[in-house]
């Protein structure tokens, strides 16, 4: 099987996985927490304590059964860019991400995500909109950026979004030091 018709198939199943556990979402019960409280929900055994951010994880790999042949990251890159209300570290730079993920994975990354500042969420537009961050935050910025550590190569859409497989390269001499 080819790479890319590895990939098409790792993105159809999240298609299949994103669809299902949104299914289960909206079947919860208006008395079921954390369902129309606004507060977060997590999916079932999973608590907040238990989960561990990118700098967490790329201090310690080892910890965390690190590091990962292949890391799937979809729709979550611009949390990391800007933060979130689960995790208030915001890395701003396409650089601090990448070097962590390079640093992380032994063979490639499964990209897509949010990669203009009109397709955020409204709450992390107007904060990308305020910032001077937000001049770098665009799919032009990240893929330059992306190509100090990976050979990339876009393999679809998953959605509105494209879809990148960023493999893993030796480290140049003269490139950017990988945490």
């Amino acid at each position: 099987m080819s790479e890319l018709s590895l990939v098409q198939r790792t993105i159809g199943m999240l298609q299949y996985g994103l669809g299902y556990y949104g299914y289960l979402r909206s079947t919860r019960s208006a008395d079921t927490p954390g369902s129309s409280s606004g507060q977060e929900t997590y999916p079932p055994g999973v608590l907040p304590e238990d989960l561990a951010g990118l700098d967490q994880v790329a201090q310690t790999p080892k910890a965390y059964d690190g590091p990962f042949q292949t890391i799937v990251l979809i729709g979550a890159y611009h949390y990391l860019y800007w933060g979130s209300v689960r995790c208030g570290q915001a890395f701003l730079s396409h650089r601090e991400i990448l070097s962590r993920l390079a640093g992380l994975c032994t063979d490639r990354v499964i990209f897509s995500a949010r990669l203009r500042i009109a397709d955020l969420p409204e709450g992390l537009r107007r904060q990308a909109l305020g910032s001077s961050a937000g001049e770098d935050f665009n799919a032009e910025a990240f893929l330059r950026t992306a190509e100090d550590f990976f050979q990339v190569r876009q393999a679809g859409y998953l959605g509105n979004y494209p879809a990148y497989v960023l493999s893993r390269q030796a480290q140049k001499v003269g490139s950017p030091a990988i945490r």
